[in-house]
Order: C-alpha cells, then structure tokens, then sequence
C-alpha cells in the first residue's frame, strides 16, 4: 500500500497594496468584520421559495458558510493550514464540501495538506483530484510515500522509544516484517 499527500495552496501571495508592511490589527479586524458582513448576505441571498428541495438549500448554505468561514480566520497575518487525513474515506457531501472550499477564488491564505492511500479505485478521490489539477489557479504538489528501508524503521523505532538504534535493531525487524515498511 503507497500514500499520497497533496498539497493545495490557496493564494498565500499578497496583493501590490499591501506587501509595504504588515497589516495593522485594526484593518485585520476590519477585513474580518467585513467578510463576516459578507457572509451574512451570502447566506441571506438564497430564496426560501426557489423549487430547489430543503437539504439541497441546506447543503448550500453550508457550503458557503464554512466558505465565509475560512475567510474569517485566515488572514494574512494568520495564515491557516488545514490537514485533512484518509480521505479516501469521505462521503461524496463532504468531498462537495471539500471541493468548494478549494476552489473558492476569494480565499486567501490557506494551505490544505490532504493524504490518502492508494487503495480503491474510487472515481470520487480521482475525480476531485483531477479537478484540482486541472485548475490553474491553484498550485498542487504530489508527495508520495514509499516504503521505509530497514534502517529507516529502526531509526523511527529507536526516535519514538527515545533509545539508540542499537538497541532496538531487532524490534525494527519485526516492525518492518509485520508492515513491509509502510510508512502509514
């Protein structure tokens, strides 16, 4: 079994206007504010008598919350890192989620670290993969995880039980036998 990291930066550059000098904390809590106000209206703009069934409404006023959200907190000043694991296993909602989050061309100053295995041949981990690859706008990096090398795992080994790899040479080899080296 191999792993797969990604990672997906989303507009931590700065704008011409502002790279003179950090922001002060009163135009920082102003753009929060702002985005916040901004929020509001986005949540509000969404029609109760559309045809479009409840959950669906729902699902998309969720959608643009967590949107607004992310927004909020991620500031130039404090950018946000976010790092979602295994998520070979996410429902198709929370992939939907997932991927608007990513997409949203307005969020600024987040860095989404997301791993998972390679280990179904799921069309919605390829698809939202792929998807992500294909837009330019945001930047990905694939990391993939080999096997550890013997003398690897016993430097893990011996790193986690605080003693020299000496020491725990044997351990290390039953570790590596039982896990064929996977790092995960």
């Amino acid at each position: 079994v191999s792993g797969l990291a990604f990672l997906l930066q989303v507009d931590m550059t700065t704008s011409p206007a502002t790279t003179a000098g950090a922001l002060p904390s009163a135009d920082s809590q102003h753009h929060q504010q702002q985005t916040a106000i901004n929020a509001n209206k986005n949540l509000a703009s969404y029609n109760e008598d559309d045809d479009v069934p409840s959950a669906v409404r729902v699902f998309s006023r969720f959608k643009v919350l967590c949107q607004e959200f992310l927004k909020c907190i991620a500031t130039r000043r404090h950018p946000l890192c976010i790092f979602l694991d295994d998520i070979q296993w996410a429902d198709n909602q929370t992939m939907d989620v997932l991927k608007a989050l990513l997409m949203d061309s307005k969020s600024k100053h987040i860095l989404f670290v997301c791993a998972h295995r390679d280990i179904c041949d799921d069309q919605k981990q390829s698809s939202l993969l792929n998807s992500l690859r294909d837009q330019s706008a945001i930047p990905t990096a694939d990391i993939m995880l080999g096997d550890l090398e013997a003398d690897e795992v016993n430097g893990l080994v011996a790193s986690l039980l605080g003693m020299h790899i000496e020491e725990t040479q044997e351990l290390a080899e039953v570790v590596k036998q039982k896990t064929s080296g996977n790092p995960l």
